[in-house]
Parts: structure tokens; sequence; C-alpha cells
């Protein structure tokens, strides 16, 4: 049975923000063992939202076979953590998604992702040998106009996917692995740059406490308190979610002290699976986040 792909738009992502693409695009390409991201943006003018144009281009595996298929599928997931929704939010700005990826260093597949993809509407061809790489191009934006700078300028896209990332960051880091972002928007023929790395992200403490919600689950917690300039104040409260960040306030905001940068990461397997398909909401209950609220 296939899904009629414009009606499933409107039904999961009629609520959704430009940043999403971006999210949904990053989270992929780190799927795919990604570890270098270019996001590219260009518009002629905020007000002329049919001129904007989205490059997102990584070097991960790319969509061989199997991962073909499974973009092919809505809904075909292998673990809770995946929702297998998240592309169409592409379709709620853009007619139109052209891909370009190269996988087993000698494939190059071509596609259209759009309202009225066909699995079988794909091209392959055997390529000379060249790395892995995946090019998404996002062209015919269907929006009215852009409702702020906020989703073209680097410097808050940057702070908006470290937010949404911070701790799959965070892991990687531990890790040893290291993700470079890069961010380049020109707006009015004027380019802005900003990268977003593993870099980034501090080293942090680790609490070990048992929870209160279950029996069975532990909550770990990470932290880093730095002192900055008092115009450098800031706090990051948030527990990991299927690889996401999920802001959870634990401070008021004229009650935060001064002249620190603090970050305060809640890890357990508890979160698995607690938010919605669209992962915009968390499904936790009121009785769940105070206790996690407590918790902090």
């Amino acid at each position: 049975m296939k899904v009629k792909l414009g009606q499933a738009v409107k039904m999961f992502f009629g609520n959704s923000s430009l940043e999403m693409v971006y999210f949904e695009a990053i989270s992929n390409s780190l799927d795919a063992d990604a570890t270098e991201i270019n996001l590219e943006i260009n518009i002629d003018a905020i007000s002329r939202a049919e001129t904007l144009k989205i490059i997102i281009e990584d070097n991960g595996l790319g969509f061989d076979d199997w991962r073909y298929k499974k973009f092919s599928k809505l809904f075909d997931v292998e673990e809770s953590s995946h929702k297998g929704l998240g592309r169409l939010v592409y379709l709620c700005y853009f007619e139109e998604v052209e891909v370009d990826s190269i996988f087993d260093n000698n494939r190059q597949r071509k596609f259209t992702f759009s309202e009225n993809f066909d699995e079988e509407d794909n091209e392959v061809s055997i390529i000379s040998n060249v790395p892995p790489r995946t090019t998404l191009t996002m062209d015919r934006c269907t929006l009215q106009k852009v409702a702020t700078y906020d989703f073209l300028l680097p410097t808050k896209i940057k702070t908006k996917i470290l937010d949404e990332f911070y701790t799959r960051l965070f892991q990687y880091k531990i890790a040893g692995r290291k993700i470079v972002i890069n961010i380049n928007s020109t707006i009015s023929g004027k380019l802005h740059s900003e990268i977003l790395s593993t870099d980034d992200i501090p080293d942090m403490l680790l609490v070990e406490m048992d929870a209160t919600l279950n029996l069975y689950d532990k909550f770990q917690l990470y932290y880093s308190i730095k002192e900055v300039e008092p115009n450098e104040t800031s706090l990051i409260s948030a527990i990991s979610v299927d690889n996401r960040t999920k802001k959870v306030d634990i401070i008021a905001e004229e009650n935060i002290p001064t002249g620190y940068k603090m970050v305060f990461l809640l890890m357990s397997d508890y979160f698995i699976g607690k938010v919605d398909v669209t992962r915009q909401n968390l499904t936790l209950t009121k009785t769940e986040l105070r206790e996690i609220q407590k918790s902090f």
C-alpha cells in the first residue's frame, strides 16, 4: 500500500519550522557515519522566500541499496529511537529534493524526492573510484516568506543545531570521533559562515543517580560549569531522547547566576522513545517531568 506523501506531510508536520530541515538532514548524515557535513544556504532576500535554496552535503556511506530501500518506505525502522518520518519535513518547504549519492566507492545513485516520489524512479551508474558522498539540493521553496533571519544566519543555525544535537555530539567527543559541520549562508549576495564541531563541546563531569521513575533505569547527569564574561552567561539543561537533546527548564532565566556558562545533560535508557513521531514534543507526563526537574 502506497502512502500519499502530500497528505502525510500535512498530517505529521503541519506545525513544523524551517530549522527542522537542517535537523533531519544532519541526523541522517550522522546515521550514515558522516564526519563532515556542509550546509549551504542561498537566498536573494528574506522577503523573497521563493529564491531560497539549501544544499547539504556529507561524506557518509551514501544511499546504497539497503539505505535507499529504507528511505523509500515510511515507518520502516529497526529501533524505537528512529521514527521513519523525518524526511517528510523537506516537502513542507520545497517542492522537490534532488539527491546525488556516491556509495561503495564506484556507484552513484540519483533520484528526486517529491510528493510524487516512486521507489522505482532512481538511476544507478558505475563510476570511477570516488569516496562516498551524498548531496541533497532543495529548490523551489513553497514558503510565502521566511519568518526570521534565525533560520538563515549561521550564528543562529549553529546554536539551534547545537541545542538539538548536544548529547549526540558529546557522545562522539567521548568516543574520540570528530564531527565538523560547516554552515555557509549567502543572503542578498553577502556570505556568512560558522563552523560547529565536537571541539565546541566542553569536557564534563559525571554524577550517577538512581532514577525515581522506576526501579530499573539509572540516570547519568553530565555537567560543565565554567566562569565566563557576564555577557556570555548561559544555561543548557536538557535530557537526551533518541540521540536528540530536549530542553528541560530547571531555573527561571532571571535567576541564572551571572558570569557562568553551565551545561547539564541527563541521560537514561528510560527516555528512549519518549518523543512523538515528529520529534517536536516530549511524551513524558507532568509527573515524570516534575521528577526529572527534581533530579536536576
